[in-house]
């Protein structure tokens, strides 16, 4: 990833005549995201014209989560209703993650209710959006959040890990 970073830049690339392809800006545009590198990734996905590409759907989601992880929830959202074929579960989640992460409730209702449309037994949106609910201290939306779980019989498996010896 360090050789991408060094490389990058359209100049660069066009000097040492490499051709990006979809799974570099993928690459590329993720540890921006993960780096909390924001614009630079914007102009990343952006000089994509540069080289004739049309994003992928990967792409998008690599876009939706830099900015959703990186508090940036309305250009997720932004993004989302802009994709040019319809949002699928992943790309929501991402949003609905963002959304419990910085605590914005109303956008958290708009992923989930997108989300839950797509998936109706998703545990995962009613377990975000009962974070979202709980982060912000509305226990009274995050009980109704449990019921309704509990009425369509989902459950969300507590998460474990474990270690094996060599």
């Amino acid at each position: 990833m360090v050789v991408l970073w060094k490389l990058w830049t359209h100049d660069k690339m066009k000097l040492a005549n490499l051709q990006p392809s979809q799974a570099t800006f993928v690459s590329v545009i993720a540890a921006c995201g993960h780096k909390g590198h924001v614009e630079k990734g914007c102009r990343l996905f952006e000089s994509m014209d540069l080289y004739g590409m049309e994003p992928s759907p990967d792409i998008y989601g690599c876009l939706v989560d830099m900015f959703s992880r990186n508090g940036y929830l309305e250009d997720a959202k932004q993004i989302i209703e802009s994709l040019p074929y319809p949002a699928w579960p992943a790309i929501l989640r991402s949003l609905l993650s963002g959304c419990r992460m910085y605590g914005n409730r109303e956008l958290g209702e708009w992923a989930a209710k997108k989300l839950l449309q797509l998936v109706p037994h998703n545990d995962a949106a009613h377990a975000l959006l009962f974070k979202v609910y709980s982060e912000l201290g509305n226990w009274e939306d995050a009980a109704k959040i449990r019921r309704e779980m509990a009425e369509r019989g989902l459950r969300k498996d507590p998460g474990h890990s474990w270690i094996e010896a060599w």
